[in-house]
């Protein structure tokens, strides 16, 4: 969890005074789910990690309305060069103003039908992912109507699911550092590790994987680095980006495009960034800079350049670094952990922070709800190929339930 550093330079003593205090009760709370080098534990509770989240969400708001009342007597120090992983200061959507002119797309009222959306999803599943860290989670398959296609159990938390062929990958996150895994779930449910090395990746927290691609790529908040993996198992791994040492356990969002590039945000960075095929190291800005501390994503297309930027309150739909439209989200959500998958390509499956799955149609901007999932901690999302899993048990039917 990524250590809340708000050290703004206010000159009203009283204003100056008032984010301090915020940003050091936020500190300590953050330090005690930190990095502890003296331990192999990241003691991170669930619980008290969405409280962190929340209350660091609560402090970009208040600073935000200090600034405005210091006016230019106000404003937050410079920011380093990125080499030094600094905490963004001070979120500024102005900073995205180059997207103003860009076709935006309402998100509020359906016009293409509820039945078009849901045909889109032919011959797929949505693969959803939930709860707490380091005990075992549920991975359930669902398909567009809701309906709780087969569920399976892994042993850790599974995050950064991504469909390949006739498996889900997932890494495994766990509280405990050094036990980062790749899983494969299989055609029938069959769990099975295809990849750990406690050295390169110890701390695995996000997968990638593109069905037209011969490696899936895994992001790793304790070596803080993206790995290029073979899917066949038969080349070396690839260090694919290498931060600086982080000194937090960072939330990462990844994704390979199908030209071989990464796309790639993490909270201790200004923003979302694109690295070209062969290019190992950040741009000096990113394409799109992070409008607050979570809420944050990327997700690719499998079949063509399109990829989205995903920000708190809407998303930007890029072909390569051209962007194409931007799309606000349905009435009252809002993006908190930074959950999406691309059907196709021109549909897009998005878990908000309300818990709902919604479809939203990125030619129109039109949003179709799919299924709640009632649980306190939803941790992966993926759209692909149906799979023949054990059947679900019936419980699930109330952490799962279908839009009406």
């Amino acid at each position: 969890m990524a250590k809340l550093i708000y050290r703004s330079r206010i000159i009203s003593t009283s204003l100056s005074a008032l984010v301090l205090l915020i940003a050091a009760s936020a500190d300590l709370a953050a330090q005690a789910i930190g990095r502890d080098e003296s331990t192999t534990d990241k003691v991170r509770q669930p619980a008290i990690e969405d409280r962190i989240r929340l209350l660091e969400q609560r402090v970009q708001q208040l600073e935000s309305q200090l600034r405005q009342q210091a006016g230019s007597a106000s404003g937050g120090s410079s920011r380093p060069g990125l080499g030094s992983n600094p905490a963004p200061r001070f979120f500024d959507a102005s900073k995205n103003s180059r997207f103003d002119s860009v076709p935006k797309l309402p998100a509020a009222d359906s016009v293409t039908s509820t039945r078009s959306i849901r045909e889109r999803f032919a011959g797929a599943s949505i693969y959803v992912s939930f709860g707490p860290v380091s005990r075992p989670s549920k991975v359930v398959q669902v398909d567009a109507e809701g309906e709780i296609l087969g569920c399976v159990t892994t042993p850790g938390s599974a995050m950064g699911l991504g469909v390949d062929g006739d498996r889900l990958l997932c890494v495994q996150a766990s509280a405990r550092v050094g036990q980062g895994q790749v899983l494969a779930i299989g055609k029938a449910g069959e769990l099975k590790s295809v990849f750990s090395n406690p050295t390169l990746l110890p701390d695995t927290i996000a997968l990638s994987s593109n069905p037209q691609c011969d490696y899936y790529l895994v992001g790793d908040n304790g070596a803080d680095r993206v790995v290029q993996i073979s899917k066949s198992g038969s080349d070396e791994p690839i260090v694919r980006f290498q931060q600086q040492r982080s000194p937090s356990f960072q939330d990462i969002s990844i994704a390979s495009c199908s030209d071989g590039s990464l796309l790639y945000w993490s909270n201790d960075v200004e923003g979302i960034y694109r690295l070209a095929a062969g290019e190992s190291e950040l741009p000096d800005r990113p394409l799109v800079y992070a409008e607050s501390r979570f809420g944050n994503a990327v997700a690719a297309s499998p079949v063509s350049g399109k990829w989205v930027a995903l920000l708190q309150s809407r998303l930007i739909l890029f072909d390569g670094e051209k962007p194409a439209s931007v799309i606000g989200y349905p009435a009252g959500e809002r993006l908190f952990r930074g959950l999406a998958s691309f059907v196709g390509d021109s549909l897009l499956a998005v878990a908000f922070q309300s818990g709902n799955v919604w479809a939203i149609d990125l030619e129109s901007g039109d949003p179709l709800k799919l299924f709640n999932v009632r649980s306190d901690r939803t941790i992966g999302l993926s759209v692909g190929e149906q799979l023949d899993w054990p059947a679900a048990d019936s419980s699930l039917s109330q952490v799962i339930v279908a839009a009406q």
